[in-house]
């Protein structure tokens, strides 16, 4: 799945719970190279759950619910894709750590977290919001993480996530500050110029969408789907011509991807270049997913234009 779509998150995160209940595997890593290699095992874990929230930072975590909830702080049946209940479940779990921590600046980072993104995706914005905030706010304080509950993303993730809360909320200005904020601590993220690139997009405030486009080529010129992503905006922006160049840039590897095919048929025919279209289309329709509906029934009628 990843070699098909490098920016799926549910795929990184499953690859780091996927192992988490089955004992012979880590049996059989303790017995191949002792305690070092379970450590290192666990590092990779962690860097693939950083790495799903790193190209989606909103992405489906309810796969997390098939591993180790005790590790993760987890509620129960998270599995569902029930967040409101997994929220309320965690609002409860607040109230008893409030009868005993009294002020929610000190509550762990790691429930803070979990809470947080719960929130998030049971579009409880607003709570959302206010516990990515404050677990910025602590991390700045403390500099360093909670000792009993770990957050899987340094200070900067937690931001990038903000950002993506923001976006998804509808306020334009905070997710964009917030985003290049992002930048300027990490140049190398260029999923914040994706992202940040889409919210301009929404604007259609093109040129600063096209700027980010290519900052994030910049930033990581070997993902092909960047380009795409750049051909996709100058499309939109109606520079049909650089579009069609941006995908000619796309290299070999992108040739037969479906998402390729459907922009390429767009921006040939829009070019008047109707064989070209044509044969795009047709070859769309042969490899894409069923899914797909509505880019598929628009190929089709576009073709029985064509013809």
């Amino acid at each position: 799945m990843i070699a098909l779509n490098p920016r799926k998150g549910e795929a990184y995160l499953g690859l780091a719970v996927v192992q988490d209940q089955n004992k012979n595997f880590w049996h059989h890593v303790k017995d191949a190279g002792g305690d070092s290699a379970v450590a290192r095992e666990h590092r990779d874990r962690e860097a693939d759950l950083r790495r799903g929230f790193l190209v989606d930072p909103l992405a489906d975590i309810r796969i997390l619910g098939y591993g180790d909830p005790h590790h993760y702080g987890l509620p129960p049946g998270l599995n569902t894709g029930n967040y409101r209940y997994a929220y309320n479940v965690a609002n409860a779990v607040e109230g008893g750590l409030r009868r005993r921590i009294h002020v929610r600046d000190s509550l762990p980072l790691g429930f803070l977290w979990w809470h947080g993104l719960l929130a998030a995706h049971a579009n409880i914005y607003g709570d959302a919001i206010e516990d990515l905030a404050l677990i910025i706010h602590r991390m700045q304080r403390i500099e360093e993480n909670d000792s009993l509950h770990v957050v899987p993303l340094p200070i900067n993730g937690i931001r990038y996530v903000l950002a993506a809360v923001q976006q998804r909320a509808g306020n334009r200005a905070q997710a964009i500050a917030l985003y290049r904020e992002v930048i300027e601590n990490d140049v190398g993220n260029y999923m914040a110029q994706v992202q940040l690139a889409a919210v301009h997009e929404a604007g259609q405030e093109w040129s600063q969408a096209i700027e980010a486009r290519r900052a994030a080529i910049t930033a990581n010129p070997d993902e092909p789907l960047l380009q795409l992503d750049l051909a996709a905006t100058l499309f939109n922006a109606r520079f049909t011509a650089r579009a069609e160049t941006a995908l000619v840039n796309t290299g070999p590897v992108l040739r037969h991807d479906p998402r390729y095919l459907y922009l390429m048929g767009r921006v040939e025919l829009a070019l008047g270049k109707n064989d070209q279209a044509r044969n795009a289309f047709t070859e769309f329709l042969t490899m894409a997913p069923s899914r797909w509906t509505d880019a598929i029934d628009d190929a089709r009628k576009r073709l029985d234009n064509l013809h």
